[in-house]
C-alpha cells in the first residue's frame, strides 16, 4: 500500500466485504504512510466495516519520527521488540527445543550442562543463531564472515555494500531495474544473475524489488568499504533514477526513497558521509531536484550544520515557495532564525541583529502554532523551552521538527 492509489484500491476492496466485517491488515515499513493510513483508512467510515486494525512493522528511528498524528488521535498501540534474549527467555527457548526432541548435537560439545546451555543461548542473543550454532558448530556471524571472505567478485561486494548502505538509511527495498546503475563505474561488468546467486541467502527479492536481510548480523562482520566518492555517486544515482517519478506533495514509494536517501540527519548519524560531502552531494543535485521542497529543506539543514545561517534561510524560503503548506519547511525556517540569533549573540557577531533574528524566528514559530492546518503537529511535536534571559533575548533550549 505504498501510495495513496494503492490505499484507495484497498478501500474499494473493503466496500465489497459483508456487513459488520472486522479487518486486520499487515503493512511492513509503514511509518512513511502513517498520515495516509489515518486519513484514508482509519477515518474511512465504511458502513460495512465494524473494526479495522492495521499492524505495522518499523524500525524505531523511522517510527518515532512519524508517529505524532497517530498519538494525537489516540489510535496507536506500540509494542517494542527487543533484540536481546533475557535469561528467562533463554530458558523458555531451551525447554521448547527439549520438548520437541530437537537434536542440538553441537550444544553438548559447546556446553557442560543445562545452565551452561541457557547462558550460551542468552549470549548468542538470536534464536536462529542458536539453531545454526547447535546444528553446524558455528554462528551466523562466522558463517557470513566466511561467505564474504571467500567471495572472489569485488564488483558483487561493491553492490552488496551499496544495498547495505541504503538499508542503513531506512530504505526497505530498491527496485531491481535501478540497481545496476547505482554504481556507474562497475555497471558494464555487473552481472545481476550471478550477484543474486552468490548472495541468495541474504537477499530478499519480492515484486521486482531487492533488499538485504539479517542486517544486524551482517553489520557486525561487513565493513562497508566504499570510498566517499563512491557513496556520493551511489546516493546521486539513486536520486537521479527516481526524480520525475513523483510530484511535489506526492506520497508513494518513490518520494519515500527520495527522502530517505537525502535525509541529512541519518547520513550523519550512520557515518555514511561527513557534512562537507553532504553539501557537495546536494549541490550536485540542484538542477535535478530544485522542484522539490524536501530537497531545499535538507540543503538548508546541511548549511545550518556548518553555521551558514544566511544560506540556510534562503534554502528554507525556497522550500516554502515550492510548498507553502509544508510544516517542515516553516519549522526549519523558524528554528534557523532563532539559532542564528543565538549564534550571533554567543559569538558576539552582529549582536545588534541577534534580537531581530530571534524575534522573527519566534513569530514564525507562533504562526505555525496558530495555523489550523498545522494544529495536530504543533500540539504534539513542537517542543520549545525558553530559558536564560540574557540582556534583551532568551535562548531556545529545545526545538523538535
Amino acid at each position: 500500500m505504498k501510495s495513496s492509489e494503492y490505499i484507495q484500491l484497498f478501500l474499494e476492496y473493503l466496500k465489497t466485504l459483508p456487513q459488520a466485517s472486522k479487518i486486520a491488515v499487515l503493512f511492513e515499513g509503514a511509518s512513511f504512510y502513517y498520515n495516509q493510513l489515518y486519513y484514508k483508512l482509519i477515518l474511512c467510515s465504511l458502513s460495512n466495516i465494524k473494526q479495522i486494525v492495521i499492524i505495522t512493522t518499523e524500525n524505531i528511528k523511522d517510527h518515532v519520527t512519524k508517529r505524532a498524528l497517530l498519538i494525537s488521535k489516540n489510535c496507536l498501540i506500540e509494542y517494542q521488540i527487543y533484540e536481546t534474549i533475557s535469561p528467562e527467555r533463554a530458558e523458555l527457548v531451551y525447554k521448547k527445543l527439549n520438548s520437541k526432541n530437537w537434536d542440538g548435537r553441537y550444544l553438548t560439545k559447546l556446553c557442560n550442562d543445562e545452565d551452561d546451555i541457557i547462558r550460551y543461548i542468552k549470549n548468542l542473543n538470536d534464536i536462529i543463531d542458536v539453531l545454526y550454532s547447535a546444528s553446524y558448530g558455528k554462528g551466523f556471524e562466522n558463517h557470513y564472515a566466511d561467505m564474504f571472505s571467500q567471495s572472489d567478485s569485488e564488483i558483487n561486494k561493491k553492490y552488496l555494500y551499496a544495498l547495505c548502505t541504503l538499508e542503513l538509511l531506512g530504505v526497505n527495498y530498491i527496485p531491481e531495474r535501478i540497481l545496476p546503475g547505482l554504481l556507474p563505474a562497475f555497471e558494464i561488468k555487473f552481472n545481476y544473475k550471478k550477484f543474486k546467486k552468490e548472495y541468495e541467502e541474504i537477499l530478499i527479492i519480492r515484486n521486482h524489488r531487492v533488499k538485504v536481510r539479517c542486517m544486524r548480523l551482517i553489520q557486525k562482520v561487513v565493513k562497508l568499504e566504499l570510498e566517499s566518492e563512491e557513496y556520493i555517486e551511489l546516493l546521486r544515482q539513486v536520486v537521479l533514477q527516481i526524480t520525475g517519478q513523483f510530484r511535489e506533495g506526492d506520497i508513494n514509494e518513490w518520494s519515500e526513497l527520495f527522502q530517505k536517501t537525502l535525509l541529512v540527519k541519518r547520513l550523519l548519524s550512520e557515518k555514511i558521509l561527513n557534512i562537507y560531502d553532504i553539501l557537495q552531494l546536494l549541490q550536485m543535485l540542484e538542477d535535478d531536484c530544485k522542484m522539490y521542497s524536501y530537497y531545499w529543506i535538507q540543503r538548508g539543514i546541511a548549511e545550518q550544520k556548518v553555521s551558514n545561517f544566511e544560506k540556510a534561510d534562503n534554502y528554507f524560503r525556497k522550500a516554502i515557495s515550492k510548498n507553502k503548506k509544508s510544516y517542515q519547511a516553516h519549522h526549519a525556517l523558524a528554528k534557523n532564525l532563532m539559532e542564528r540569533g543565538i549564534f550571533d549573540y554567543i559569538n558576539k557577531k552582529s549582536t545588534q541583529y541577534a534580537p531581530y533574528y530571534f524575534d522573527e524566528g519566534q513569530k514564525e514559530m507562533r504562526s505555525i502554532i496558530e495555523n489550523t492546518s498545522f494544529r495536530f503537529v504543533s500540539n504534539n511535536c513542537t517542543k520549545i523551552k525558553i530559558f536564560g534571559i540574557m540582556n534583551q533575548k532568551a535562548y531556545v533550549k529545545e526545538s523538535y521538527i
